[in-house]
């Protein structure tokens, strides 16, 4: 006598192995973005950053004035970026949690330091204009 799998069964298996094979992967892909070290000090420049948030190819993400020229970024310890669903870069703060978006307007204190990156001081980023 023949073992006979019932067809229930075989439809059952190939349409969890279709579901499987089409399920989106749930982690975001990664952006290289430059961060400082650990804080050694609570010291910190106080010029004030201030442009829209652009792709970069040094820093990840970086902030174009109004001319559009591209000031590289050195973001604090523990930050990160994804893409998002729209291909928009997402900037994350050290408990990955999202601060702004690519194409946003955001200001930070800091100052210029190695490789002429501007250095944000920790947690002061903020947005003053969303995206369209």
């Amino acid at each position: 006598m023949r073992n006979k799998i019932p067809a229930v069964g075989i439809l059952a298996a190939a349409l969890l192995i279709a579901a499987c094979a089409s399920t989106p992967s749930a982690t975001p892909e990664t952006i290289s973005l430059s961060t400082q070290p650990p804080p050694q000090s609570e010291g910190c420049d106080q010029a004030l950053g201030h442009g829209r948030l652009v792709p970069d190819p040094r820093s990840g993400l970086a902030i174009a004035g109004s001319d559009g020229t591209a000031q590289p970024v050195m973001w604090p310890f523990g930050f990160s970026a994804v893409l998002d669903d729209a291909s928009r870069i997402v900037l994350l703060n050290e408990n990955g949690q999202p601060i702004a978006r690519e194409g946003d307007t955001v200001e930070f204190g800091g100052g210029l330091g190695l490789n002429n990156f501007f250095w944000v001081c920790p947690a002061e980023v903020r947005v003053v204009a969303r995206a369209q």
